[in-house]
């Protein structure tokens, strides 16, 4: 499988699981799925959300050689509770 495939592969995964992930989120959950992090592993320690995004966005995880602004990080935190908040309320 090459590259480009691979990365449309991924794109797919994320934004059919996580429709929120398709803002600013996609390039922090790109990073953290490249790292073997993925919906359903926080049994394990790998879960997308809880042990990936999230400690990234509040900069108490990074991953080696992968930057991300603090506008990139404050936005996606804000989309993810907005989106709890609504799952919540439902």
């Amino acid at each position: 499988m090459n590259t480009t495939t691979k990365g449309l592969g991924l794109l797919i995964l994320i934004t059919s699981t996580y429709s929120w992930a398709a803002g600013p989120c996609l390039p922090i959950a790109e990073a953290c799925m490249k790292e073997g992090y993925y919906q359903g592993g926080e049994k394990t320690g790998k879960g997308l959300i809880k042990d990936c995004i999230l400690p990234m966005t509040s900069k108490q995880k990074s991953i080696e050689n992968t930057t991300f602004s603090d506008d990139v990080l404050q936005a996606c935190q804000a989309t993810i509770i907005t989106k709890m908040d609504s799952m919540k309320k439902s």
